[in-house]
């Protein structure tokens, strides 16, 4: 990941082996088509361009008659962390046969930090990237200067392209043309760059434009309180660029605990601490999106906090992994 959050957006491969990214290609949200549509062309690349990077991966899922699995990683993955991400969902969805994915594309973000989760460390303000914007002695600043704000803003606008790119598509393709479905997994603090996309979103009054999109999303172990649901409407909209979105979450995530060190909330109605949403679920029922689907991942072989096997679970627990597979098959009761 880079050190600071870009207003481009790069799209590229990775190359068996050695993951150098070949045909990359930029778009600058600020200055591009205002329709949001795909460019002709690479503004800062000799050749590849936005329309050739889709070509290339659409035809690929159409004669594979396979879906898309978008993935956003959560806190503290540089580009080793991000290249075992991809080997580990490549291995458990897109190699067994019969899985409903037949690539995955994943948003590299600056989610890597310095910071050790203590006090002292804070106090001394020794913070990675991530948190330099949104601490200062441990205390929070303005959070839309964050690292998770920036990408959330661009992703937004890569997002509108996605689907412009699709409807122009799909709607040109002959008949019985196979059109791949989109799935989407925000992981742990990526739900906060998440909420940030569903602010532009807003923002740029294209709600609709976007409603229905993917085909699933899973809001997998996210660092972020629980009563989110009812305090961000931006997020609870979010579920709707979904037909069907996802909650999944573990009370036996020892991670989400530092969580709450580094984000503490407290109701300022109650004056109740909240708890991350990945650690206890919503803090309540009421007013939860309609298409919006709970599950509670129950874990028995517990690690150590600074251990992600209990974080990543749709990685490395075999229910969870099957559980997501008949997700994205869509047979899951």
């Amino acid at each position: 990941s880079a050190d600071v959050a870009s207003p481009f957006m790069r799209c590229g491969r990775y190359v068996d082996n050695n993951g150098v990214a070949v045909n990359p290609d930029f778009f600058d949200p600020g200055t591009e088509d205002r329709d949001f549509g795909i460019a002709d062309h690479a503004p800062f690349e000799s050749k590849g361009g936005s329309r050739e990077q889709f070509d290339l991966l659409f035809a690929e899922l159409e004669l594979q008659k396979k879906d898309l699995l978008l993935f956003v990683f959560g806190f503290e993955n540089d580009t080793k962390g991000e290249l075992e991400h991809l080997e580990i969902l490549h291995k458990e969805y897109v190699a067994p046969g019969g899985s409903a994915i037949g690539r995955i594309m994943m948003l590299s973000w600056p989610s890597q930090g310095l910071l050790k989760y203590n006090d002292e460390i804070r106090r001394e303000g020794k913070l990675g990237a991530f948190f330099k914007n949104l601490f200062r002695s441990g205390k929070p600043v303005d959070e839309n200067l964050s690292d998770a704000a920036i990408t959330g803003r661009v992703f937004a606008v890569w997002m509108l392209k996605l689907q412009h790119y699709m409807q122009k598509r799909y709607a040109q393709a002959a008949p019985g043309v196979y059109r791949p479905r989109l799935n989407l997994i925000t992981q742990s603090m990526a739900n906060h760059v998440l909420r940030f996309t569903a602010a532009e979103i807003t923002r740029l009054n294209k709600k609709e434009t976007v409603k229905g999109l993917f085909e699933n999303i899973l809001l997998t172990s996210p660092d972020i309180r629980n009563n989110i649901f009812e305090t961000d409407e931006n997020f609870r909209d979010a579920a709707a660029f979904a037909k069907k979105t996802w909650l999944v979450f573990s009370p036996q995530d020892p991670t989400l605990s530092i969580g709450d060190k580094i984000y503490p909330y407290t109701d300022p109605k109650s004056g109740i601490k909240k708890q991350r949403l990945g650690k206890t679920g919503p803090d309540t029922d009421i007013g939860l999106p309609p298409n919006l689907f709970k599950v509670c991942v129950q874990q028995h072989d517990i690690r150590s906090k600074l251990s992600d096997y209990n974080h990543r679970y749709f990685e490395f627990n075999s229910t969870v992994i099957q559980l997501y597979r008949s997700i994205f098959s869509g047979t899951a009761v």
